[in-house]
C-alpha cells in the first residue's frame, strides 16, 4: 500500500489515527489486512490493497441504494473502453479547466471516481499521488483498467462514502468530484466535507446538474414550468425508479425514450448532445444515473458560487461543457473583501470582482459558456 496514502487516511467517524495490520501479503501489496481506529473501536478491512471504509453500505438504506445502483451501472453499462476512451481527455479539461501542469507532482483526489475514466486521464500527468475514491464496484474496474493500460502510475484506491471521506484535513492539493456530489442527500454539505480536504492554495473542481431553465427575470413563467416539471415529473419518477431493480428501470424508460424520440423533444432530461441526442445507449445510462439513484439534485450557478465563497475560494473558473462545472482555488491573491470570478468561454476570460458580503444570487454571467 502506498506509504503516502497511509499517512493521510483517517477514521471517517472521528478522524482519528488508524493502525495498520497486514494478515496476508506485503506492505507494498496487502492482500488481506485491516485499519483499526482505537477511539471508535472500529476496524476497516483491506482487500487486494483497497481499504474499505463503508462496511455498513449494505444495511444503510440510502447508501445501500447508491452502492447497488452505481455498482450495477458500471457493471452493466460501461466496459473497459469507456475508461480509456480518448474523448475523456477533452471532457475533463473542458469542464474543469485543470491542466496537466496543475496535476504534476501534486496529491490529487478523484472523489466519486466511478469506473476511473478521469483517474485514468490524470494518471498520465505524473501526480505525486492520485487517489481514486468511490463507493461502488466501479473502483475495482478502475484499478484493473489503469493497472493494465498505465502500469506504474502513482495510483491508490479507497472505497468509501464521499459524505464521510476517510482522509485527514488538508490532505490534497487538488480534489475533483465530477457529477457525484449531486447524488448525495445534501450536496452543499458534501461539498464542504470535500473542501476540508483541500490544502492552502489548493483547488477543488466539481460538476453538478444544472437546474433548467436558467432564465432572466422577465421569463418567470418559464422558470415556473421548470419547478413544476421537477415537482410533478422528475421527483415522482425518481421516487418510483429508485425502488425498482436496475433492469426494470431500464424497461420502464423504454416507451418514454421512443415517445421523446418520435417528437424530437426531451422532457425527462435523458437526451444527449445536440449532434446525437437520441443515442440509445447513452440515454439509458443517463436514465439510470438520474432516476434509479435515491438522491439527485439540480443547482443554479449563483448557488454553486455561494458554496465556493463560504468555503474560502476567492478565485473560480467556470468550465465549458457540460454546465455546471466550476473549479475554485483557495487563498488567491485577490483584493480583500472581493470575490474574483474568472469565467472562461469562447470569447476568452472575464474577471468579475464583487464584495464578498454581496449575495451571490446577484451575480450573473455576461456571455454564455461554451
Amino acid at each position: 500500500m502506498n506509504n503516502q496514502l497511509l499517512e493521510i487516511l483517517a477514521c471517517p467517524g472521528c478522524h482519528g489515527h488508524l493502525e495498520l495490520s497486514v494478515d496476508r501479503g506485503t506492505m507494498d501489496q496487502i492482500s488481506i489486512g485491516s485499519l483499526a481506529c482505537r477511539p471508535c473501536r472500529k476496524e476497516y478491512a483491506i482487500k487486494d490493497d483497497i481499504p474499505y471504509f463503508c462496511p455498513g453500505a449494505d444495511q444503510d438504506g440510502g447508501v445501500k441504494n447508491q452502492k447497488r445502483t452505481y455498482s450495477a451501472w458500471w457493471d452493466l453499462y460501461h466496459g473497459e473502453q469507456s475508461i480509456i476512451d480518448q474523448a475523456n481527455i477533452g471532457a475533463f479539461h473542458e469542464s474543469l479547466k485543470i491542466s496537466p501542469q496543475d496535476i504534476e507532482g501534486r496529491a490529487v483526489l478523484d472523489a466519486g471516481c466511478g469506473n476511473g475514466r478521469f483517474s485514468y486521464v490524470m494518471s498520465h500527468y505524473n501526480p505525486q499521488l492520485l487517489v481514486a475514491f468511490d463507493l461502488s464496484s466501479g473502483l475495482t474496474h478502475a484499478k484493473k483498467a489503469i493497472a493494465k493500460h498505465n502500469p506504474g502510475s502513482n495510483m491508490a484506491y479507497v472505497q468509501g462514502d464521499i459524505t464521510r471521506p476517510p482522509f485527514s484535513p488538508n490532505a490534497f492539493d487538488i480534489v475533483i468530484s465530477w457529477g457525484v456530489i449531486t447524488h448525495t442527500p445534501n450536496a452543499r454539505r458534501t461539498f464542504g466535507a470535500l473542501s476540508a480536504l483541500v490544502n492552502k492554495n489548493g483547488a477543488i473542481g466539481i460538476y453538478v446538474y444544472e437546474f433548467h431553465p436558467l432564465y432572466k427575470s422577465d421569463r418567470h413563467w418559464l422558470s415556473l414550468i421548470a419547478y413544476v416539471r421537477s415537482l410533478f415529473l422528475v421527483k415522482p419518477l425518481r421516487y418510483l425508479c429508485s425502488r425498482l431493480p436496475t433492469r426494470l428501470t431500464h424497461w420502464f424508460f423504454m416507451p418514454i425514450y421512443y415517445v421523446e424520440r418520435f417528437f424530437n423533444f426531451g422532457i425527462v432530461g435523458c437526451h444527449g448532445f445536440p449532434r446525437d441526442p437520441w443515442n440509445k445507449d447513452r440515454y439509458f445510462r443517463t436514465a439510470i444515473d438520474r432516476f434509479k439513484t435515491r438522491y439527485t439534485s439540480e443547482h443554479q450557478f449563483e448557488e454553486i458560487v455561494e458554496w465556493f465563497a463560504e468555503n474560502g475560494y476567492a478565485q473560480m473558473k467556470l468550465g465549458g461543457y457540460p454546465r455546471l462545472s466550476l473549479t475554485g482555488t483557495k487563498n488567491s491573491e485577490s483584493s480583500p473583501g472581493t470575490l474574483n470570478l474568472t469565467i472562461t468561454h469562447n470569447a476568452g476570460q472575464q474577471t468579475k470582482q464583487t464584495p464578498q458580503n454581496q449575495n451571490a444570487a446577484e451575480l450573473s454571467l455576461s456571455g454564455s459558456a461554451s
